[in-house]
């Protein structure tokens, strides 16, 4: 429970008072009892306080829909964020790691290196390049023998 909500007390109602939060949750559209309570609380209070009730965030049915729209515009512009962040590194993986190079900001393109001299172009997603990649697809049997036997690549791809 957040330390800054106490609970009070437990308050009777009457018929008539659980009548009136019908009401009020049909005038509101808020459906739950205690948020009814607390949107009472705070309309009464800011008639008796003005100046001290202009919170912006303070959910009434005035702005909840605008709350909860600046919430889900937050969570869409992390999840972008993210995103975006994701494929700066997968094209850092692909054009660094690689050797390769970005088509059509979908796709990496690069050579697979064999022992006997042999190339061949690979094309993936750029969201399924992976580490595992340099080790597995890069050079064939692996990196170590097939630079032994192609000296001329360290230059090509520029590794000392």
């Amino acid at each position: 429970m957040n330390k800054d909500k106490k609970i009070m007390k437990t308050i009777l109602f009457s018929t008539r008072q659980i009548e009136m939060v019908e009401l009020m949750k049909e005038k509101t559209g808020i459906t739950n009892f205690v948020a009814i309570v607390h949107f009472a609380i705070h309309e009464v209070f800011s008639k008796m306080f003005p100046a001290y009730a202009s919170n912006p965030f303070i959910k009434t049915p005035n702005n909840i829909e605008t709350v909860a729209k600046m919430k889900v515009d937050k969570k869409k512009l992390e999840l972008k964020y993210k995103e975006e962040l994701k494929i700066k590194e997968k094209i850092n993986m692909c054009t660094n790691m690689l050797y390769g190079e970005i088509i059509d900001d979908k796709f990496c393109r690069f050579n697979t290196y064999y022992v006997n001299g042999k190339i061949a172009e690979q094309q993936v997603p750029i969201l399924q390049v992976n580490p595992i990649m340099i080790e597995t697809s890069l050079f064939i049997p692996n990196r170590d023998v097939v630079l032994e036997n192609i000296p001329e690549l360290k230059v090509k791809l520029g590794i000392k």
